[in-house]
């Protein structure tokens, strides 16, 4: 009845899975199998009928230059109870929920911004009371000042969430000496920090009471670890004691930290699942603690005594109790753990006859002890690489009886063969199959394929986990396509396109390069219904744009010599780069003579400046992807990015070097700011440049700044490639010869005191400036539009439907801009030389 009954859920929910398959000749374990294949879906199987769901909903047309287009939202984060999705440049929050493979959105989107946040997860206390706690035993710590603890439990916790084994595995490390603190909140108990002062966690010093270490994970059971209890925490080490010796339930733990869950159904039950934890804030002493976080018991030493410590001491326990006399004239301390077995058995051979009947242990006690240890070790296995539907198979067919090991190997070897032979059945009709936590079957998802193409163009994980942590000057995302970083775990497990033809084909279905978007050529996408002739387009321009930014980053033209301060431009109006004025000295005062006066006023300064537009149309050809010319778009790629730096590096020193106006209306560099010379580089002139900097006097109080006061700031002494030996001859020598006999030798005062600095961009050889460090005194203001310092690289022609060319061309536009000014003259001495 149940083996038909698990047939008719495989038909309703996901009837490929028995296609080829004779049903009669099915065993009860492959059926089994298959039903729980059926009913799990994958992150990307949710993400697929969400995608649908808002697409369906949300689309939208409307009317361009180039005729009709459709609108259609992408899906940018999935939470388990809401989801982000982006339409026409704007983000919306909108809740969801999934039932029986079936979506239900919610009533009414939100209007969210796009911004970069980390979540935090608490497994928040159960309200079903203080169920916990303490394993009653022998203490081995008088003072109970370090405990053998279990920081959270494998299985479902008392407040929705459910936390499987794998997601154990690989945790130890991030809870390896993490804080443990007390908090105790009124009519509450001890609980968690509230939300309000979480960002003032790490400043609550009182509330630490100790840490844990020795963290490992112990197959079937959860996280466990050493707790240690600091000095002025003892009491609530010796409270424990107490409770613990009067079986009472006092205290338990609860962690805090932020993990990756989805929304799923586990044994019926709707719950968040821990995919992985991210890092560990804190573990925390709560009144009720919801995933089985406990206190075991008193341990005497540090680190707690491992898995085999514990076992040698139950193996003297047992010998004592059945025969004491095997352990006279032996040192404990000094057995090894083989001789402490031989003598458990020797023990168990001949059993004393003072012990009763009931607390002998026999042979098959221990052997049935040993094989749960080695079982617990083999399916512990961080490596093993089994599900846990097929780890919990395995262990019900071996716990709580006596194996060889070889049964146990053939066991997991087995299950991992089956598993590879259902997945590969499946592979071969094209259905993803969800096994230890992969997916087969090609690319399987959109996500992956965008890897894919990343990788074909040279984009490493490090490459594209920075551009997911890029952010514009007002903090949002550079790009809007990425994922979040935690997204690209798989990256280097993602195969890339083999040629640019070879993910044309992908994208569009047009093995032969025609110029029109076939759905029905689509293999691993063929689902995904917002794949249209655009997408090709689309991805190509984003991975382009990634390298873009990556080159442009590499390049170095040091224009942030200059610039002091970036800001975030919203228009094209005209923007103000301000300088502001000093105060005078203070006056004297007596106070019983007169009273305090109002200090002079300061006054302002501005330099104004536009936002200015630097772009260029970047062609490829359809005869390009034909001949599959990879290295050309590469090469393409990488000259616009260069090009692109070295614009806004030529922009920013122009400002210098063609000595344009500051924010009191003349330019830099005059004989009144006291800062232009006009004779050749030399040691003579460099010092008189430095002198000048140093007397550099404060606008409206007209005091010296005393901007070279400190040691450590040194100014940047730059000067074109031609004048590069002279430079370094400044910067580095101690001495230098005043006269061309080489007779008189003078001491060099700029040794250590100045940066030689060479400029590839400088095409006048003998002019030179010395000019302060940007954050020692303000020079240039440079604004970006939006933020965006990086250039960007747009698709410039809206395939039309079931095309991917305009005239057999993707153009693709690069766009920059920005503009600044000079606020001050005070942070630089320019020499012009005739």
């Amino acid at each position: 009845m149940k083996r038909k009954k698990l047939l008719e859920q495989i038909r309703a929910k996901n009837p490929a899975l028995l296609d080829g398959k004779d049903e009669a000749k099915l065993s009860d374990q492959e059926i089994e199998t298959l039903a729980r294949m059926a009913a799990e879906l994958s992150m990307d199987d949710i993400r697929q009928l969400l995608r649908q769901a808002v697409k369906d909903r949300f689309s939208a047309s409307q009317v361009t230059d180039c005729g009709p287009m459709d609108i259609s939202p992408y899906i940018e984060e999935v939470y388990p109870a809401y989801l982000i999705y982006e339409i026409d440049g704007k983000y919306y929050k909108i809740a969801w929920s999934i039932l029986d493979g079936k979506v239900t959105l919610g009533e009414t989107p939100t209007e969210v911004e796009s911004t970069w946040v980390e979540a935090r997860s608490q497994q928040a206390e159960s309200d079903e009371g203080a169920e916990m706690l303490m394993r009653l035993g022998d203490a081995q710590n008088p003072e109970g000042t370090a405990w053998d603890v279990t920081i959270c439990e494998v299985g479902f916790t008392k407040n929705g969430w459910y936390i499987p084994e794998e997601a154990m595995r690989g945790a130890e490390a991030l809870f390896e000496k993490v804080d443990v603190n007390l908090y105790e909140m009124p009519a509450k108990g001890a609980t968690h920090v509230p939300d309000a002062l979480f960002d003032l966690k790490s400043l609550l010093v009182k509330n630490k009471v100790g840490w844990i270490d020795t963290v490992k994970h112990v197959a079937g059971v959860g996280l466990k670890g050493v707790l240690h209890f600091l000095d002025s925490a003892k009491w609530l080490g010796k409270n424990l004691l107490d409770a613990t010796q009067k079986g009472a339930s006092v205290y338990g733990l609860s962690y805090d930290c932020p993990v990756r869950a989805a929304k799923a159904v586990v044994d019926g039950k709707d719950v968040f699942k821990v995919l992985k934890f991210i890092a560990a804030d804190s573990v925390d002493i709560v009144t009720r603690p919801a995933a089985g976080g406990k206190f075991n018991r008193a341990v005497a030493s540090v680190p707690a005594q491992n898995e085999e410590d514990f076992m040698k001491q139950k193996l003297l326990a047992l010998i004592k109790k059945i025969k004491p006399d095997l352990l006279k004239g032996k040192d404990e301390a000094a057995l090894t753990d083989q001789e402490v077995e031989v003598l458990a058995r020797m023990a168990m051979d001949e059993p004393a006859s003072s012990a009763g009947k009931d607390d002998v242990a026999t042979k098959a006690d221990l052997e049935i002890m040993r094989c749960g240890m080695a079982l617990d070790k083999a399916l512990g296995d961080k490596d093993l690489g089994l599900p846990e539907i097929a780890v919990n198979r395995i262990r019900k067919q071996f716990e709580g009886r006596a194996f060889a090991s070889a049964y146990l190997d053939a066991a997991i070897t087995s299950e991992k063969e089956y598993l590879a032979s259902i997945a590969q059945s499946a592979a071969s009709q094209h259905v993803a199959v969800v096994g230890a936590g992969s997916i087969s079957g090609g690319l399987g998802s959109f996500e992956r394929a965008c890897m894919a193409a990343d990788k074909l163009f040279g984009l490493t994980k490090d490459d594209v986990v920075n551009m997911a942590k890029l952010t514009r000057l007002d903090n949002k995302p550079f790009f809007g396509d990425v994922r979040s970083v935690q997204d690209y775990d798989g990256f280097d497990d993602v195969p890339a396109f083999s040629s640019i033809r070879d993910m044309y084909t992908y994208f569009t279905g047009d093995a032969e390069v025609s110029g029109r978007f076939n759905r029905k050529g689509l293999t691993d996408l063929r689902n995904a219904q917002d794949i249209t002739s655009g997408t090709f387009t689309f991805v190509l321009g984003n991975t382009l744009g990634r390298r873009l930014v990556a080159i442009y980053r590499a390049m170095n033209f040091m224009e942030n010599m200059l610039v002091s301060v970036k800001k975030t431009v919203k228009d094209f109006r005209t923007q103000e780069a301000v300088l502001v004025g000093g105060f005078p000295d203070l006056s004297a005062v007596d106070p019983e003579a007169a009273d305090y006066q109002e200090i002079a006023g300061v006054t302002d300064e501005e330099s104004t400046y536009s936002i200015g537009q630097r772009g260029n149309i970047l062609t490829i050809t359809r005869k390009t992807i034909v001949n599959d010319d990879i290295s050309i778009i590469q090469r393409l790629i990488d000259g616009l990015a260069r090009a692109a730096r070295r614009t806004h590096a030529k922009y920013v020193w122009g400002l210098i070097t063609a000595n344009a106006n500051c924010s009191d209306g003349t330019a830099i560099f005059t004989a009144g700011h006291g800062n232009l010379g006009a004779t050749a580089l030399s040691f003579v002139t460099a010092l008189a440049g430095y002198i000048a900097l140093g007397k550099m006097t404060e606008k409206d109080s007209g005091e010296r700044i005393g901007l070279l006061s400190d040691p450590s700031v040194k100014p940047n002494l730059i000067g074109p490639v031609d004048l590069v030996d002279t430079v370094q001859q400044i910067a580095e020598d101690d001495y230098y010869f005043s006269a061309n006999d080489l007779t008189t030798k003078v001491r060099n005062a700029l040794k250590g005191k100045v940066n030689g600095v060479t400029n590839p961009l400088f095409t006048d050889t003998n002019n030179w400036f010395l000019m302060l460090p940007p954050d020692v005194v303000d020079i240039i203001e440079m604004g970006y539009l939006n933020g965006r310092e990086e250039p960007e690289l747009l698709v410039a022609d809206m395939p039309q439907s079931e095309q991917v060319f305009v005239a057999d061309k993707i153009r693709h536009k690069i766009r920059h801009e920005y503009n600044g000014a000079v606020i001050d003259y005070r942070g630089g001495y320019g020499a012009i030389v005739a």
